[in-house]
């Protein structure tokens, strides 16, 4: 009674384990997915480069230029040039205070609006208007525009992003490397044991070989969780790739200035206020 109690606890010892087993690389190949979701999921974009100087143009004619504050956290020197009106033509409107980067945005709160929607590059709309006599106004309506930098995006909070993403993937991927490699072991020891369990035959060869098909399930598995990590390994390097972009040196910003001479152009009237100065000519 006693042998009979012990072979029937040590039956369901090596069910129990080789349960354990399956379920362990189930999980594995199932949980890759998801922590692949988790190190590629990047908080609200962020691909304004710190110190990196950017130049475009707009829809309806003429030019914007700005820079962006060592720090990231703001556009400075905002200036359009050759900006039609419809009844004048701006000859700029230069931004003399910093604005605001939030949310990876800026505006001036009315004016003009801006984002950075992808690696080097600005897009945004402006709508200036400015009195030019009694009764009468010049605006150019909404107009859009963009601009483009060729500083290296490595300091964008996208590219910090992609890179942590790529550490944490290639640390996932030696992990499931690791956990095949430790359960095809497991599976060819089982598979010995089969082997030499088969010549004695009876309920020990049916255990083993039992024992030995279920192990090899699970390092199939545990293989496909490893090459399922890899696979996501590969695609955090390429979308670093695509965030961080070519890591040229970063172009140095321009020197702030008030952009303009002492004097109006010829024809020209000025404008200055506290955030801003227009100046503009009658058509």
């Amino acid at each position: 009674m006693r042998h009979t109690t012990n072979n029937k606890l040590a039956r369901r010892a090596l069910r129990a384990r080789a349960g354990y087993l399956i379920a362990s690389a189930r999980i594995a190949l199932a949980g890759v997915p998801v922590v692949a979701a988790l190190l590629l999921a990047s908080p609200a974009a962020a691909f304004h480069i710190p110190g990196a100087s950017y130049s475009g143009t707009v829809n309806g004619g003429g030019t914007v230029s700005f820079n962006v504050s060592a720090d990231g956290g703001s556009v400075r020197d905002l200036r359009f040039e050759d900006i039609d009106g419809d009844i004048c033509t701006f000859t700029f409107v230069q931004y003399n205070v910093d604005l605001p980067i939030a949310g990876n945005g800026f505006s001036d709160g009315g004016d003009v609006t801006g984002t950075f929607p992808s690696v080097q590059s600005a897009r945004g709309t402006l709508n200036f208007s400015v009195p030019v006599g009694p009764g009468f106004t010049c605006d150019t309506g909404t107009q859009s525009w963009t601009a483009r930098t060729t500083a290296s995006p490595a300091g964008s909070q996208e590219c910090k992003d992609a890179t942590a993403a790529v550490d944490r993937a290639g640390a996932a991927a030696d992990q499931a490397a690791s956990g095949a490699e430790q359960a095809k072991k497991k599976a060819v020891k089982a598979k010995k044991k089969a082997k030499k369990a088969k010549k004695k035959g009876g309920r020990t060869a049916k255990r083993a070989k039992k024992k030995a098909k279920k192990t090899k399930q699970a390092s199939e598995q545990a293989q496909q969780a490893s090459e399922q990590a890899q696979s996501e390994l590969a695609a955090a390097q390429q979308q670093r790739a695509s965030n961080c972009g070519g890591l040229a040196r970063a172009a140095a910003p321009a020197p702030r200035t008030d952009g303009h001479g002492s004097e109006p152009a010829a024809g020209s009237t000025r404008h200055t206020g506290g955030e801003r100065t227009i100046e503009y000519a009658l058509d």
